[in-house]
């Protein structure tokens, strides 16, 4: 009600001081602003003190009621500026629109959307730099140096109309014009920052050098050098050009002549070199020499050792990196002049030194190893002092006798040992010869109480010819001729003496009679006899016996017995070709 009355009172007030023709009309006719907002009275603007100036405590809130609200340079703008008259219902001006109260500078190039760029507080304060940043082309490098009309040269008055955002649009001179390098000859792409950067032309940091010369890769000291180094200022090489990465020559064609000329040293110069400095150089030996490698005593030697200083021509002309006596013939003469040694001479010696060499006899010889006492012994035990040959001249390694002739006939002489001195003694000494007998003998092994026998016992010494002449290594009888007739002469026992004895004793010998001549072991006749008499009536033959001595049988009735049997004889040798197992039936 409050507000309502203030109204009312306004209004009367406007109608007593408006003028006359004003007055005439009714009072909602002279109120200036026409029809306000609900809740929108006159003190929310005015104050008592007059209408004029509005009230800097007002309350009215521009942005709350009509949406827009007055901030920054639109706070100080007179109401008249976007209002037509009193009448805030009549707006000449649409809120929000920019280009409905301020003229279009850019000729609507850019975004109707003012506050893209600008903002209430100054129409004209705008970053320029940060406006660019939302555009295709963002300003970095010297481009931020640069004024807007650098490059809109055409633009008037904030038309900003859009360029072309690459190079070539605002640097076609520069790349056109060999001031420096012949772009255009050179076929260089119109990217620019292929290999220059914004900062500045000079600054060429990612140039693709490799791509663009065919494959010379900048490396080393040459990322170092100012293109002028290898390029005319107007594009072209100051040199031959180089037919790979690795063609130096071409290049340091002058620098070749001043340390190697005549040396014959290749023009590869990456096999010593590299791309970092001339110096400290290390020479591929190997591969500048065709694969000779240096190693052991080699490293230390001076080049002039082996080249001649003024051009580097080797002294000698080694076959390889193992041709040792094309260089080291002195060497060899001094030590093994006439000597037939072969001329590899790492088969004994190494790179480092010539001292502690280690012969590899075995590979010299032919295939004769140094080992038991042959390998303590002097080179001149076997060898001649001169080195010219050897003493003696063995077929083999095992051929001892020919270097031993002399041992074996203090020891064997005329005793039909075989010259195949390993058979019985060793490499480490003469002495604790183990003989192989069955070798020596034929098949004759030393067995039993033969194992224990001196030499002598069968051979005469010293020739070790035998006493006796076995047949074969069971032939006793040939060498016990004598116990054989002490114990059986005349029995008709057989002379397979192993059938009863063991080599090892003559006692306790087990005769098979039961499997050689008739079983009284077993069978009928086990237990009925005492002694060998019982069957055999003369002691000195064994081969006599007698079946009859037992079985007493009557001839007569024995004959009968035997009528039908063809040629049966009473005698008791018939009766064991009969009965062989001694009985009835056979």
């Amino acid at each position: 009600m409050a507000g309502r009355g203030l109204t009312l009172v306004c209004v009367v007030l406007a109608v007593e001081l408006a003028p006359a023709g004003i007055r005439a009309q009714g009072a909602e006719d002279v109120f200036p602003h026409g029809p306000l907002p609900e809740g929108i009275g006159c003190a929310d603007c005015h104050s008592t003190q007059g209408w004029s100036p509005l009230d800097p405590q007002r309350s009215f809130d521009h942005g709350e009621v009509t949406g827009f609200a007055l901030l920054g340079g639109h706070g100080d703008v007179p109401c008249a500026s976007c209002h037509q008259d009193l009448r805030f219902s009549a707006m000449t001006v649409a809120p929000n629109e920019c280009g409905s109260c301020h003229l279009d500078v850019h000729q609507g190039a850019l975004s109707a959307d003012c506050s893209g760029c600008h903002t209430p507080e100054s129409f004209t304060a705008v970053s320029g730099v940060r406006v660019h940043q939302t555009t295709g082309f963002p300003l970095e490098g010297a481009h931020l140096q640069l004024s807007c009309e650098a490059c809109h040269s055409s633009d008037r008055g904030g038309a900003f109309s859009p360029i072309p955002a690459d190079c070539m649009a605002c640097h076609r001179e520069e790349f056109e014009a060999p001031k420096l390098v012949d772009h255009v000859t050179l076929g260089f792409p119109g990217n620019c920052l292929a290999c220059h950067s914004s900062r500045s032309w000079k600054e060429v940091g990612s140039f693709d050098h490799e791509t663009f010369s065919g494959g010379f890769r900048l490396q080393g000291v040459h990322q170092g050098l100012p293109c002028t180094s290898c390029h005319l200022s107007g594009g072209g090489l100051r040199f031959t050009s180089p037919s790979g990465p690795e063609d130096c020559v071409s290049c340091h064609q002058a620098d070749y002549q001043r340390e190697h000329g005549g040396s014959g040293y290749p023009t590869t110069c990456t096999l010593c070199h590299s791309p970092s400095s001339w110096e400290g150089a290390e020479d591929d030996h190997a591969a500048l020499s065709g694969g000779f490698a240096l190693e052991g005593a080699h490293q230390d030697l001076a080049c002039t050792d082996c080249h001649a200083p003024e051009g580097g021509e080797s002294f000698f002309s080694p076959g390889g990196p193992q041709d040792c006596v094309s260089c080291h013939q002195a060497d060899y003469q001094r030590e093994h002049a006439g000597s037939g040694y072969p001329t590899t001479c790492i088969t004994c010696h190494t790179v480092s030194s010539w001292e502690g060499a280690e012969g590899d006899h075995e590979a010299l010889s032919g295939g004769f190893v140094l080992e038991g006492a042959h390998d303590g012994l002097a080179c001149g035990s076997c060898h001649t002092a001169d080195g010219s040959g050897t003493l003696f001249e063995p077929s083999g390694p095992d051929d001892c006798v020919s270097c031993h002739q002399a041992d074996y006939q203090r020891e064997h002489s005329g005793s039909g040992y075989p010259t195949t001195c390993l058979t019985c003694h060793t490499v480490s000494s003469w002495e604790g010869v183990h003989a192989d007998h069955e070798t020596l003998s034929g098949g004759f092994v030393l067995v039993g109480n033969h194992d224990q026998l001196a030499c002598s016992s069968c051979h005469i010494e010293p020739s070790m010819e035998s006493i006796f002449s076995p047949s074969d290594p069971e032939d006793c009888l040939a060498c016990h001729q004598g116990d054989f007739q002490r114990e059986h002469s005349g029995s008709g026992y057989p002379t397979t003496c192993l059938s009863c004895h063991l080599v090892t004793t003559w006692d306790g010998a087990e005769f098979d009679h039961d499997g050689a001549f008739f079983p009284i072991y077993t069978g009928s006749h086990q237990g009925q006899w005492t002694d060998c008499s019982n069957c055999h009536t003369v002691p000195e033959d064994l081969r006599i016996f007698s079946c009859l001595t037992c079985h007493e049988h009557n001839k007569t009735q024995t004959d009968q017995d035997h009528s039908e049997v063809g040629d049966y004889i009473y005698e008791s040798g018939q009766c064991l070709a009969c009965h062989p197992t001694g009985r009835s039936g056979g």
